[in-house]
């Protein structure tokens, strides 16, 4: 999962969707949107390649936190300013370790 809609999230996606290494080359990469017209501006660009998932921002720690829990990687590319944004992603990770889950 990564946020992919500002230079540095939509830098990092183009360079993993076009990285060759087998792991990645086949994966869907699910990526949070604020607004649909980027959802669907990612889906022209990228295909089948990404999922994508609407979401308020980085301060909506709860729902960050119930997000992250569904991935093995979380990749946050947003701003500095919302440590706490920052930390919700960490503590949606570590609940899926804690519980034994494995993302699908």
């Amino acid at each position: 999962m990564a946020c992919a809609t500002g230079y540095v999230g939509g830098t990092v996606l183009d360079h993993v969707i076009k990285d060759t290494n087998p792991s990645l080359k086949d994966s869907v990469i699910d990526v949070l949107v604020r607004r649909e017209d980027q959802a669907e501006r990612l889906r022209e660009a990228y295909g089948g390649r990404i999922g994508t998932i609407l979401w308020k921002g980085l301060t909506d720690e709860d729902f960050i936190i119930d997000t992250a829990a569904n991935y093995d990687i979380v990749i946050n590319a947003g701003s500095g300013f919302f440590p706490s944004g920052a930390a919700a992603f960490v503590e949606g990770l570590a609940r899926r370790v804690k519980n034994g889950q494995r993302a699908p």
